[in-house]
């Protein structure tokens, strides 16, 4: 109860209220979990309460005790593991908490010890994906870590193993939204793919390679605005989405030979529709 008190005082942003909380949880946990030591299921318990208070003391810039909460969970997870290696949940698990981890270090510029959590939970990931190619959770979880790891690669300076970290990122939220093309969280996790690619090429100044993938997250942000008029973040990314690829259609419109006027270049990059007009090169 004290866990589900906890994640409604974060969502209302309740952030002081929510980490008590889930102390609370924690220290319950704990209690447990010394008392009978060898209950897996309560370990995953105490680990899931360790990452509830990691997140939270991530969201209040509290960087080095997230660090330590997550630190925390890791420990319980690689225990968990170890006890039982053909557990593909705890593997599962093991890879979300070090892309979690990632995530705070690189928060902290700790920009090599992020590079290495998050390359290993590609590790972990991959073969769980290839065992049950069917499973839309651990894709996605997959799709998040090559995600983490190409903005990681991308404030390193590393922009073409960035771009091709985020065009895994993209192939697996197209096959998710083909899986299920009426869930709205896949809808939006391929446009956020899409606006991060775009970006870049934006970046590097490559416009008519930029173009495309923008037009289409554009595209889907509009028709999500319109089915959940309600949903504010929706609307407002939509409205980001519109306004930079105005800025990116204004990049590849030239002076006509006969001046005066402007005209747009034909993109030069393939459809969007395609994961690998994402590659670099």
């Amino acid at each position: 109860m004290h866990g589900r008190i906890g994640s409604l005082f974060q969502a209302q942003g309740a952030l002081a209220e929510a980490e008590a909380a889930f102390g609370k949880t924690l220290d319950a946990f704990r209690r447990l979990t010394e008392q009978e030591p060898t209950n897996a299921g309560w370990q995953r318990d105490l680990a899931v309460a360790h990452s509830g208070v990691g997140d939270v003391l991530q969201t209040q810039g509290k960087l080095t005790e997230a660090e330590e909460a997550f630190g925390e969970t890791l420990g319980v997870l690689h225990r968990l593991a170890g006890q039982d290696p053909a557990n593909a949940g705890w593997r599962r698990d093991l890879a979300v908490a070090h892309t979690r981890l990632g995530s705070v270090l690189q928060a902290q510029g700790k920009l090599a010890e992020a590079q290495a959590a998050f390359t290993e939970s590609l590790r972990i990931n991959l073969p769980l994906t290839a065992q049950d190619p069917t499973n839309a959770g651990w894709q996605r979880e997959l799709a998040v870590a090559y995600s983490r790891l190409g903005s990681l690669l991308e404030a390193q300076g590393r922009q073409d193993e960035a771009l091709a970290a985020f065009a895994e990122d993209l192939r697996i939220s197209r096959r998710l939204v083909v899986q299920d093309p009426t869930s709205a969280n896949w809808q939006w996790d391929l446009a956020v793919t899409l606006r991060k690619i775009a970006r870049l090429h934006f970046n590097a100044e490559r416009y008519d390679l930029a173009l495309s993938p923008y037009e289409e997250a554009a595209r889907i942000l509009r028709e999500l605005a319109q089915k959940a008029p309600g949903f504010v973040n929706w609307a407002k990314e939509r409205d980001k989405v519109e306004s930079e690829l105005e800025t990116c259609r204004s990049k590849i419109r030239t002076p006509t030979d006969s001046g005066g006027g402007t005209h747009e270049r034909a993109p030069g990059a393939p459809s969007a529709d395609k994961p690998s007009s994402s590659a670099p090169g």
